[in-house]
């Protein structure tokens, strides 16, 4: 009996032994197991998706997003390479039509020699600029939910703009730096009045000797009435083409007409009245000489 249970005693200690052997060697094998499972891609944490704006050059975009060409770039966008080119050549055709007075041909074709301008130019060039905004708005808004920092810079850029046509339109009016009617009319009526009312006369040297001439006719003394008709009828002439001006350049409004016009208008009509009157006068008493 005592051999036998030396002999089992033996055999229980092997094989503890045996069991202590095996756990040594698996704990190594397990943590290589588990270095290798945290390394794999299948485990290791995924990089974050793109989202509009984005670069998605080596990462995708979100779910639902298109990466597409812009800009020299690979961006996320919420529509698709089509659609995109298409907004884009709508802003280009849009856009890059000028609407500053600087730059557009329509404003300087319309600016007279007198430094004032078509009113409705402005209302085209403002069209222009809103057809341009309305361009950048529907994209960004379609494709950039509004869009990065620069596009929101270009849409700055023409709000501004609108703003300052809006602004200089307002203050030409104010200050009867505008015309109405169109351009070859007021040109033509502006040409004839400077002509008639400024190179061809002096409305001050007219009025001084038609002065001199009544009090010569009041001392009873001959006067030369030629003198007085041609002095009549070239202020008649500087009225009529004032008059012209006022009504196909200024819609015939008091209120649009420049005071500079104005006072001649008044000036050439008083002194054209005063010169028939004298001449009546004259030729009533018999002084003509």
């Amino acid at each position: 009996m005592d051999k036998k249970a030396a002999s089992h005693g033996r055999r229980s200690v092997a094989g503890v032994k045996s069991k202590n052997q095996v756990s040594k060697h698996s704990i190594p094998l397990l943590g290589v197991l588990l270095f290798q499972l945290a390394c794999s891609p299948a485990l290791a944490a995924s990089p974050e998706l793109k989202k509009v704006n984005e670069l998605c050059n080596e990462v995708p975009c979100e779910e639902g997003l298109f990466c597409v060409d812009a800009d020299n770039q690979k961006k996320c966008a919420t529509c698709d390479q089509s659609k995109l080119d298409d907004y884009s050549k709508d802003i280009d055709d849009r856009c890059s039509k000028p609407w500053t007075p600087s730059k557009t041909p329509a404003f300087q074709d319309a600016l007279a020699a007198d430094g004032r301008v078509l009113v409705d130019v402005f209302d085209s060039m403002i069209d222009t600029a809103k057809k341009c905004k309305a361009a950048r708005e529907y994209r960004e808004g379609q494709c950039w939910k509004g869009g990065d920092e620069e596009h929101v810079g270009e849409l700055k850029k023409v709000s501004d703009s609108l703003d300052n046509l809006a602004r200089e339109k307002k203050d030409r009016i104010e200050t009867k730096k505008v015309y109405y009617g169109s351009v070859d009319t007021y040109k033509s009526r502006l040409t004839t009045f400077t002509s008639k009312c400024t190179q061809d006369i002096s409305i001050d040297d007219i009025k001084e000797k038609i002065k001199s001439l009544d009090s010569d006719q009041n001392d009873g003394k001959k006067v030369d009435c030629s003198e007085i008709d041609k002095s009549a009828d070239k202020l008649a002439r500087c009225f009529e083409a004032a008059n012209d001006l006022l009504g196909d350049g200024f819609s015939g409004s008091s209120d649009k007409f420049p005071g500079q016009y104005a006072e001649i208008l008044n000036q050439a009509d008083k002194s054209r009245t005063k010169a028939k009157d004298l001449l009546s006068t004259v030729k009533s008493k018999d002084l003509c000489s």
